[in-house]
């Protein structure tokens, strides 16, 4: 197979996933490469969609330390935006 895609695969040793990303969202891949670079990137995710997923109110604080995260803090306000206690 002499496809372009293949070669430029095994030229850059990425797939064709990554290659795309590259091309048509450089920003969101710089984010995605991060995940390869920097083991607590998965931690700012998943608080960013705790917060997103349960309309949460609150921060959340990412501690650098020689350009890579030392840690990473959620903090969540329990009666933000609410009248009454919320039934389970």
């Amino acid at each position: 197979m002499t496809s372009t895609k293949i070669l430029i695969t095994q030229k850059t040793g990425e797939t064709k996933f990554a290659e795309d990303l590259r091309t048509y969202f450089p920003d969101l891949y710089q984010f995605w490469s991060l995940f390869k670079f920097d083991p607590f990137m998965e931690e700012v995710l998943s608080g960013i969609l705790d917060m997103v997923n349960t309309d949460a109110y609150g921060k959340i604080e990412i501690v650098y330390q020689a350009g890579r995260i030392n840690y990473v803090n959620q903090q969540k306000q329990l009666t933000a935006k609410k009248s009454h206690k919320l039934d389970k």
